[in-house]
C-alpha cells in the first residue's frame, strides 16, 4: 500500500511538473507576443505620430491649390473670351477688306466721274463764254 501511495504521489508530481512546464511555455509565448505587440505599437506610433500635422498641412495645401485653380479658371475664361473675340475679328477681317476695297474703287470711280464731269462743265463754259 505504501508503494501505491508513493507511486501515486510520484505520478501526481510528474503531472504537476508537466503542467508547470506547459504553463512556463505558454508564459514565454505570451511574453514574446506581448513584446511583438509592444514593438508594433511603438513602430506605429513613430510612423503615425506626425500624421495629424501632415494631414493639416495637406489640407492647407489643397485649399491653396483650390484657390489657385479657381483663379486660373477665371484667367482661362478671360483668355478664351479674348481668343473668341480675336477669332471673330479675324473672320470679319476679309469682309472689311473686301468692302473697304470696294469702297475705295467706288470712290475712285466717283472721283474720276467727278473730274470728267468737271472737265465737261469747264469745256461747256469755255465754249459758251
Amino acid at each position: 500500500m505504501l508503494t501505491v501511495v508513493v507511486a501515486l504521489n510520484v505520478l501526481i508530481s510528474l503531472l504537476c511538473f508537466y503542467v508547470t512546464w506547459q504553463l512556463w511555455n505558454v508564459r514565454r509565448a505570451l511574453s514574446i507576443a506581448a513584446d511583438a505587440v509592444a514593438n508594433a505599437e511603438r513602430d506605429t506610433y513613430n510612423v503615425l505620430h506626425g500624421a495629424p500635422q501632415a494631414i493639416a498641412q495637406g489640407q492647407v495645401g489643397v485649399k491653396g491649390l483650390r484657390v489657385s485653380c479657381q483663379q486660373l479658371e477665371m484667367q482661362l475664361q478671360r483668355v478664351q473670351q479674348v481668343v473668341a473675340l480675336l477669332s471673330l475679328v479675324q473672320s470679319l477681317l476679309p469682309l472689311v477688306r473686301r468692302s473697304s476695297t470696294q469702297l475705295r474703287q467706288r470712290n475712285r470711280v466717283a472721283a474720276v466721274k467727278s473730274r470728267s464731269h468737271s472737265r465737261r462743265l469747264r469745256r461747256q463754259q469755255r465754249s459758251r463764254g
